[in-house]
């Protein structure tokens, strides 16, 4: 499997370098939202939430995220208002990720590392272990070892692969799933929209 995921990761490179590109003219800080929107989310519901809900706080916030149909709109409402009162100034490096569990409310481990990877798709030290890229390296549950053990795979790989670390991960992520996601809501170049029955 890990010959087919480099081979993959490298017949696909361009994309993601293109993909990635894009990312880099939003803001770390919406990066960093939309990270935290997207947490037990279907990803077309987190791109027009997190559309929708830009610069909006209290009752209005909870009806964008509630309309766009994100998952847990009042307690993502919360979050982004707390998330919006704090300095957030992120850095690509494993380090910076680990000092800052827990100082904003929403983004774990893995959606910490999500903003970064946003944020630095070229440069990010650390890449994001959920569920679903766990399961694709083998692991039933997702602990903190896991993580580590997963995270240190991906990263082995990358480099197999002459590609940086999260490219490497959203090309993984892609081959995984069976389609790839350009994550161009994110740049502002598509629009999302969701049919609401």
């Amino acid at each position: 499997m890990r010959h087919q995921r480099v081979r993959y990761a490298r017949e696909n490179a361009g994309r993601y370098f293109q993909w990635a590109h894009r990312l880099c003219s939003v803001p770390a800080r919406d990066l960093a939202e939309f990270a935290l929107i997207s947490v037990q989310c279907y990803f077309d519901r987190a791109i027009a939430g997190w559309q929708a809900s830009r610069g909006l706080y209290g009752e209005a916030l909870v009806k964008a995220l509630s309309n766009a149909r994100v998952s847990f709109p009042a307690v993502k409402a919360q979050a982004l208002t707390h998330f919006r009162l704090l300095a957030y100034s992120p850095q690509p490096t494993r380090a910076y990720r680990d000092a800052s569990i827990g100082l904003y409310p929403g983004l774990g481990i893995a959606k910490l590392s999500f903003a970064i990877c946003l944020a630095y798709p070229f440069t990010s030290e650390v890449v994001c272990v959920d569920r679903h890229m766990a399961r694709a390296y083998g692991a039933a549950s997702l602990t903190k070892g896991v993580y580590c053990r997963v995270e240190s795979d991906i990263i082995n790989e990358a480099q197999e692969a002459e590609l940086p670390p999260f490219l490497y991960q959203w090309a993984i992520w892609d081959l995984y799933r069976g389609r790839p996601e350009s994550h161009a809501g994110l740049s502002g170049d598509q629009p999302v929209q969701l049919i609401l029955l």
